[in-house]
């Protein structure tokens, strides 16, 4: 099957719309939503020749292969698009799901437009340690964000993450297995989603898959809970907080990488 539009399943109206088209009118550059079949570029141009590079790059090939979605910024001097790229072997079927989903890459594309640094994406063996410490900062500014936009997103987050609890529950006794860093890696970015972002009353079994994962990857508790002590009430609207606060969190998480390599 070749890849398709997503707006051709999926129209973007009331909040969803007008936020896309408010980034939209920030940067000058349209938001073009794109669900990809089996990773691959789409075949309509310009889209193709702008986003097919990425899809070189094998490192980006892996995040996006194990992602839902992600959002893009290519850097063109003709033909200026943002991408919101939904994987459709991994994203929801469910339209309210995806919806969430294409919300949750919107605010990337807005925390860009607002001019706030942002984590350097860098191609390799460490482009997921750019990439991690970029989302552990941005997801809290972009939760905030929904809440103020008034957009439900826990409902379809959280049933996003049961399959985590269900895949835990069954790997609990395998803690002494190697685990490649970037796993590890995304496993301090879920914490540090479930710890800042959701509460027992918004999801019973948030403590029961806290503490699989701290059994399961003991050394990530130890980094993720001093990480959401820093976080919990940082001021990342302010410009010069956001930016030393990636600072921070990227030298926290390459010093876990190297560590973990040693």
């Amino acid at each position: 099957m070749l890849p398709f539009l997503l707006a051709q399943v999926l129209t973007l109206s009331g909040p969803l719309g007008d936020w896309a088209a408010e980034i939209g009118r920030l940067t000058g550059s349209p938001v073009v939503i794109l669900r990809l079949q089996n990773g691959e570029p789409p075949n309509a141009e310009p889209h193709r020749r702008l986003i097919a590079r990425y899809f070189t790059d094998t490192s980006f090939v892996e995040m996006f292969s194990a992602a839902q979605a992600m959002s893009i910024n290519p850097k063109d001097p003709i033909a200026k698009f943002q991408y919101v790229l939904i994987n459709n072997q991994l994203a929801p079927r469910d339209t309210a799901d995806v919806e969430g989903l294409v919300a949750h890459e919107l605010g990337h594309l807005w925390i860009k437009a607002q001019g706030f640094s942002t984590a350097q994406f860098v191609p390799g063996k460490t482009a997921c340690l750019s990439v991690v410490t970029g989302d552990i900062v941005q997801h809290i500014v972009i939760r905030n964000e929904l809440d103020r936009r008034q957009i439900q997103w826990r409902p379809a987050w959280i049933r996003g993450i049961e399959p985590a609890l269900a895949q835990l529950e069954m790997d609990v006794d395998r803690s002494g297995d190697k685990v490649p860093v970037c796993q590890k890696l995304v496993q301090i970015l879920l914490w540090v989603d479930i710890e800042l972002g959701i509460s027992s009353k918004d999801w019973p079994k948030r403590t029961r898959l806290l503490e699989l994962m701290a059994i399961r990857f003991p050394e990530v508790a130890t980094i993720a809970e001093p990480l959401c002590d820093g976080l919990r009430n940082a001021q990342l609207l302010n410009k010069q907080v956001h930016r030393a606060t990636l600072v921070s969190v990227f030298g926290v998480l390459k010093k876990f990488a190297i560590s973990q390599q040693e």
